[in-house]
């Protein structure tokens, strides 16, 4: 039996962490979801991810912030991580791609997309 790949989300917002958790655990990924970028930092000293999703904007520290502390992590290094934010100026973008992110993707967002960018970035493993 195939390994689940397993999905760490981190957004501020429960109504948008719910909504990824069922639409990518409903395509077969195992997601784990927190609402900010301390307890992500916690999650992933605990456990090893195949990919992350992780917003900008959120109490705390931001997700720029959580992602270049993911970077410094031996086991995080390589982890896919997806940016999802309401942010949306090239710089945004850039800074997010210059820090260490593999792709961004804008709020709104419709599940395919999403769905597209993940596999993308899990490769031939993506689909379980």
């Amino acid at each position: 039996m195939k390994k689940k790949l397993k999905i760490l989300v981190v957004d501020d917002e429960e109504q948008i962490r719910w909504m990824l958790k069922i639409g990518l655990e409903g395509s077969g990924w195992d997601v784990v979801h927190v609402g900010d970028g301390l307890a992500a930092l916690k999650e992933v000293e605990a456990s090893k991810f195949d990919l992350i999703i992780l917003d900008i904007m959120m109490p705390g520290i931001s997700g720029w912030d959580t992602l270049g502390r993911l970077r410094k992590l031996p086991h995080h290094k390589k982890t896919p991580v997806l940016m999802l934010s309401a942010k949306s100026t090239l710089g945004d973008v850039e800074q997010s791609l210059d820090l260490g992110a593999n792709d961004y993707i804008t709020k709104p967002f419709d599940l395919p997309t999403l769905h597209a960018k993940v596999d993308k970035l899990l490769g031939p493993s993506a689909n379980p």
